[in-house]
């Protein structure tokens, strides 16, 4: 929450706020004010743990690769949660290798396409360079 205020300090100050979109600059004088700035969530595909856009068995050995050590920590956890259990462990990273190769059914969502994830768990995302 952020909030403006003309009728603060002695003497007065105005507020002004400038913005720039569309590669121009615009004065915007604020009368009392309050704002709610909300963060985006940060979109996914669930089961690129690699973060590079793809599905695959990289996905699976990078999973493995945290959970032993062999790899340094994910920028987007929830990405690496294949299952959507709120952890990442050995059931990911099989998941994945058994849709891949056998047959059984993707990954929750997000996973063909970028989105959020809707479930509450401490997982957090980072960054996901496909969907950023």
């Amino acid at each position: 929450m952020v909030e403006w205020s003309n009728s603060l300090g002695s003497p007065q100050v105005q507020n002004l706020v400038v913005y720039q979109g569309n590669g121009t600059s615009t004065f915007v004088a604020l009368t009392d004010v309050t704002l709610q700035l909300e963060v985006p969530p940060n979109l996914f595909r669930r089961g690129d743990c690699t973060g590079n856009g793809t599905y695959d068995i990289g996905d699976a050995v990078r999973i493995l690769g945290l959970l032993f050590g062999l790899a340094s920590s994910a920028p987007c956890q929830d990405a690496c949660d294949g299952n959507d259990d709120a952890t990442i462990d050995i059931a990911d990273a099989i998941l994945i290798l058994a849709n891949l190769f056998a047959g059984v059914p993707q990954p929750p969502a997000p996973h063909q396409t970028c989105g959020q994830d809707l479930t509450d768990d401490a997982l957090d995302c980072v960054q996901h360079g496909p969907c950023s």
